[in-house]
């Protein structure tokens, strides 16, 4: 990935890999096909997500210029199935906004526990 956007960081101590996503790095959308950026982080995980998984994702500098659109993230989120979904162990999110922390307390009843 020559953004650095998606990078596998290594193993953590259970020897699951760790996958950094990091939105400082998605370039501007008047330049970017998000649909291919879709398909590259599916292409990305397809060869992990057989064995437990961690991702860390860095929201620090997601801005209006480069925040994908609401449509294209349900549309990823539907891409996601259980595959995905099922060894995920783990999800951090590190620098969320005011907003994300107000949303994770609202929907943190309805998510699984890995993600509480």
């Amino acid at each position: 990935d020559r953004l650095g956007f998606v990078e596998v960081a290594g193993d953590d101590m259970l020897g699951r890999k760790v996958i950094v996503v990091s939105a400082c790095k998605l370039p501007s959308n008047k330049t970017f096909d998000h649909q291919r950026l879709l398909q590259y982080i599916k292409h990305t995980l397809d060869k992990y997500v057989e064995q437990d998984y961690v991702i860390v994702y860095f929201h620090h500098g997601l801005n209006s210029g480069n925040k994908p659109k609401l449509s294209w993230l349900v549309q990823a989120y539907k891409e996601f199935d259980r595959k995905y979904k099922k060894n995920l162990k783990i999800l951090y999110l590190v620098h969320p906004t005011n907003f994300i922390k107000v949303m994770w307390k609202i929907f943190r009843p309805i998510l699984s526990a890995k993600f509480g």
